[in-house]
């Protein structure tokens, strides 16, 4: 089976590793043939408490193996 890659926009907001802990971990959940592989690293702008959280949702993705890119 061939794996169908899935990016993430925005680490921003904890959902976004949730989902890549649920997708890349398919004993959990039947998600097989999709991984999530690169995430684009930002968020909301106008809401501080949000982007405060970037660095550490993008170091807890990459922890997972995702790759961070630097556009979309």
């Amino acid at each position: 089976m061939k794996i169908k890659n899935i990016g993430i926009i925005g680490l921003d907001a904890f959902h976004a590793v949730a989902f890549t802990k649920i997708i890349n971990a398919p004993d959990q959940v039947d998600t097989s043939g999709f991984r999530v592989t690169a995430a684009y690293p930002q968020g909301s702008k106008n809401l501080s408490y949000r982007k405060e959280k970037i660095p550490q949702y993008s170091l807890a993705a990459q922890e997972l193996g995702v790759q961070l890119v630097a556009s979309i």
